[in-house]
């Protein structure tokens, strides 16, 4: 069914972004709310972003026949391919780090247990979820993805009515543009492989830009609550939870076990990515673990304010290469299809 390609590719990409600093507000906040209501429009430049640049992704994989991250930055870099992997497996590090830090603090929040109960938790469900391949990973983003999109929904729209609303006027553009580079980044990384395992790949690149608006809306409704609570929401290490906390406990529950299979969902991607390029350089998946159970231990608002930002820049560089790479790759296509056009119709002739 070729509706169903694109729909499952929507969910993967979806799934893959929102992650925990998306799911719990703070990437919400620290990007966009801070600067009042054109925060607004940034959560919609950079939908527009995610769906455009996944795309042409998409595409070029689709062209060329590539589904593995380093053919990709092959093609885009050729001998200067190396300089891109390094850069793009230290971002699925530090991702990846980030979701394991997010479940400690959260379980650290919730159940006042040790920081590092949490952390060892995610990376265990993620190094087992490793090992049954890209399809049993595809298949748990795509059941993941819906409970997500309409979870998050309820939430947000529920905890809109507190309101406590505040302004500010800042550049908004820029905090957008950076938002969608780092999370690009990564999340070419998962969906370039899980093209592979659908049936129709034109259709599964229209799941890309679905993916895009999917992200916008949930955004816009995320951001709803948090402009609403603001006091609440920057006085807490994860806004939504804390939010929710106010208004019910049935609520904040279910809040609660959106996050988590938020937090899921990007830390086995950016992990499953990360794996499939080290692998390759000879380093243990076992090994990969234990590094990023050591690093997981700095706080995750740390990680969200000050190291995200920096990611973004280099991302920006990553989303010109591929628009760049989208428009030749396709006109090369198209003049192939041409001459194949024309070739043939000699011959009937």
């Amino acid at each position: 069914m070729k509706l169903m390609d694109a729909l499952k590719m929507a969910g993967i990409y979806t799934a893959v972004i929102l992650g925990a600093g998306f799911a719990s507000g703070k990437e919400i906040l620290t990007f966009f709310i801070n600067y009042g209501y054109k925060g607004f429009y940034g959560i919609i430049l950079s939908g527009i972003i995610f769906s455009i640049t996944g795309f042409c992704t998409l595409k070029i994989a689709a062209i060329k026949n590539i589904y593995t991250a380093n053919d990709f930055f092959k093609y885009m870099l050729g001998d200067f391919s190396f300089i891109m992997e390094t850069i793009v497996s230290i971002f699925l590090f530090i991702m990846y780090t980030t979701m394991l830090s997010a479940t400690g603090a959260t379980l650290k929040q919730e159940f006042n247990c040790h920081y590092i109960c949490g952390i060892i938790f995610m990376a265990a469900a993620c190094y087992f979820s490793y090992l049954f391949g890209t399809n049993f990973i595809a298949k748990i983003n795509f059941f993941i993805a819906p409970i997500l999109f309409f979870g998050i929904i309820l939430i947000g729209l529920l905890t809109v009515f507190k309101r406590e609303c505040f302004c500010q006027n800042q550049i908004w553009i820029k905090q957008a543009i950076l938002y969608s580079s780092f999370n690009i980044v990564t999340g070419i990384c998962v969906i370039i492989p899980i093209l592979e395992t659908l049936r129709n790949k034109n259709e599964a690149c229209m799941g890309a830009i679905i993916g895009g608006i999917f992200t916008a809306i949930l955004g816009i409704i995320i951001s709803l609550a948090i402009f609403f609570n603001y006091n609440i929401a920057t006085e807490n290490e994860i806004p939504m939870l804390a939010i929710t906390n106010k208004l019910s406990n049935k609520l904040h529950l279910v809040s609660l076990i959106i996050f988590l299979l938020a937090v899921f969902t990007t830390a086995v991607g950016n992990f499953f990515s990360l794996c499939e390029i080290l692998t390759q350089k000879k380093i243990p998946i076992f090994f990969i673990t234990l590094i990023g159970i050591i690093f997981a231990n700095i706080e995750f608002s740390q990680l969200v304010s000050k190291i995200y930002p920096l990611l973004g820049y280099v991302g920006l560089f990553e989303i010109i290469l591929i628009i760049f790479h989208y428009f030749t790759c396709n006109l090369n296509h198209i003049k192939q299809n041409t001459k194949k056009m024309q070739n043939t119709s000699q011959n009937n002739k």
